[in-house]
């Protein structure tokens, strides 16, 4: 851990990683574009319900026909919100790790020198409270877990980040 924290540019590739994986499985393109495309979307199931209504009034279509449409136009929207959260979701990660990339220096840089005069049961709670996951091979050690962003500002709560390094034994 003190290898992973004494190179925090390592946790910051990472980070970037995650967050870069996180936006290429919800964007296909730009997310912005995505993000505008999908409100559009979402603003017009509205009108696609009051049409529906109006079929059904109008006797053109059977109640059963008519339901099975605001069904399937349920589940559209549904899938079409989880997709806008999902993705408005990455796009603050992204901003988060961007933001906070001085401030993860500076945290780690105060936490480097505070592991060598640390006890162990203080070193058991702060592995504890950074959800860390530990495995080791020959070839390396990787570890897992996250990063508490609400101790690097008080401004707003961000969250956690989670973090993954690998270090390979030379």
């Amino acid at each position: 851990m003190k290898s992973v924290l004494s190179q925090p540019e390592l946790l910051l590739a990472e980070v970037g990683k995650q967050v870069e994986n996180e936006k290429a499985h919800y964007s296909t393109g730009t997310m912005d574009k995505e993000i505008k495309e999908l409100n559009r979307r979402l603003k017009g199931y509205v009108g696609q319900e009051r049409r529906l209504m109006n079929v059904l009034r109008m006797d053109l279509a059977t109640p059963d026909i008519v339901l099975d449409e605001i069904n399937l136009m349920k589940k559209e929207r549904e899938a079409d919100q989880v997709r806008l959260n999902g993705l408005i979701q990455a796009k603050e990660n992204l901003a988060k790790a961007l933001e906070m990339q001085e401030s993860i220096k500076e945290l780690c840089a105060k936490v480097v020198p505070c592991l060598d005069s640390c006890s162990n049961a203080e070193k058991k709670d702060a592995y504890t409270y950074l959800d860390l996951k530990i495995s080791a091979t020959p070839e390396g050690v990787s570890i897992k877990g996250y990063l508490d962003l609400n101790v690097l500002t008080t401004a707003r709560t961000w969250g956690y980040l989670p973090f993954e390094a690998y270090i390979s034994v030379a």
